[in-house]
């Protein structure tokens, strides 16, 4: 699954996804310097409260990060600037991961969700605030990680992790800008049909005041022509291509029913969209991404998104893309 240079060393800040990534791939390894430096048990909760040193510290750590080098792809590790001095001056391949100016209030999301308290929330964002400015010299070191995504995301994104990246196709890498509306007041219009619209709506049967059957029936005639033009989501086909460009397996997901897939991949084709392979006829998608491996799937759908996090598959909304 991943296929990366081993001992590579991402320094990451608080609350962006070390843990979730360490316990999700085997090739990746959560080293937390706090685990070495700390006689007590360490545990989010326990972030921030009184602890006792260890007298090995830090040669203990040293030694079990040379030793992950050998055996992981990846290892994680927290971000003092003692870490940073000691990778510089041993010549280490590694990369520093840290937020985009908007992360305030996200990390500290974050933090109050996974449990950890106060204090040491309080002294996340602090250290966000005041290392910012100081990392400017480590420039050709930074990966900045986006407001949207966890450092899953960020480190595939980049091609440090290659991985199996899933995307859905209507109001994801497609976008209603209005288009269905003037779609459908033309079909109205060209039928001599008497219908007003109501709402903006994902659901076409409630846009208009038309019957049900009438949906239907304009569903069944018209829908392949409909798909043909409909507008591409440019800022999540770029991110797809991001993707794709290093090193990621793309896998395009869509509940479209297979009559539709010679439109579908014009439509991709036209749209500069480029994946690996098309599967249609999966609503929910769980069936596919798990026949696929997929580890992270943007979708639209708050049901869908739901049924893959409980399948731990890294499910992103596409609605939170900035």
């Amino acid at each position: 699954m991943i296929s990366v240079k081993k001992g590579i060393i991402i320094a990451g800040f608080g609350a962006i996804g070390k843990t979730t990534i360490g316990n999700k791939y085997n090739n990746v390894i959560d080293l937390d310097h706090a685990s070495f430096k700390w006689l007590n048990e360490i545990t989010e909760e326990s972030k921030g409260t009184a602890r006792y040193k260890n007298p090995e510290w830090p040669s203990n750590y040293y030694k079990a990060l040379k030793q992950a080098q050998k055996e992981y792809d990846i290892i994680l590790t927290s971000m003092p600037w003692f870490l940073i001095d000691y990778y510089e001056e041993n010549n280490l391949n590694y990369h520093i991961v840290f937020p985009e100016t908007n992360y305030i209030k996200i990390i500290k999301k974050r933090c109050y969700g996974r449990g950890n308290n106060k204090p040491f929330t309080d002294s996340v964002i602090k250290n966000l605030i005041e290392w910012r400015p100081l990392l400017k010299k480590y420039q050709d070191k930074l990966l900045y990680i986006k407001e949207d995504e966890y450092l899953e995301d960020c480190l595939a994104r980049k091609g440090l992790l290659s991985l199996n990246v899933g995307f859905d196709i209507d109001y994801t890498l497609t976008i209603d800008d209005g288009y269905y509306k003037t779609f459908i007041e033309n079909y109205i219009k060209e039928n001599n049909l008497d219908y007003k619209y109501i709402i903006q709506t994902k659901e076409i049967k409630d846009m208009f005041d038309w019957s049900l059957e009438e949906s239907k029936s304009f569903w069944r005639k018209e829908r392949g022509n409909l798909i043909k033009e409909i507008p591409p989501n440019n800022k999540v086909i770029e991110l797809l291509n991001e993707y794709k460009e290093n090193g990621n397996n793309i896998y395009i997901i869509t509940g479209r029913p297979t009559e539709y897939r010679d439109i579908t991949i014009q439509w991709l084709e036209k749209n500069n969209v480029n994946y690996d392979e098309l599967i249609m006829g999966d609503k929910l998608k769980l069936n596919s991404c798990l026949k696929y491996n997929v580890n992270i799937f943007y979708e639209d759908m708050p049901e869908v998104l739901q049924l893959l996090k409980g399948n731990n598959i890294s499910a992103r909304c596409v609605n939170d893309i900035k």
